[in-house]
């Protein structure tokens, strides 16, 4: 993997991510999702699925330490 590899994944990932977030913001102003798109699990998104899988592997790395504070 490259390092515009996972550049590009990151980008992705955030984009997902934001939507995802908009889409819970919405739940919680009372506008009606549809059953595919209420969030109800923060690794069912994008961003989560990237982070669980991908961003494992670059906890290991070194420098790479604000892993565990974006999973807090």
């Amino acid at each position: 993997m490259t390092k515009n590899d996972i550049l590009r994944q990151l980008r992705d990932a955030r984009k997902a991510h934001i939507a995802w977030v908009q889409r819970a913001k919405s739940l919680v102003a009372g506008i009606p999702l549809s059953q595919d798109q209420i969030p109800l699990n923060a690794t069912e998104c994008k961003f989560g699925t990237w982070f669980y899988d991908e961003g494992v592997r670059l906890k290991k790395l070194p420098g790479f330490g604000m892993m565990d504070e974006i999973e807090r």
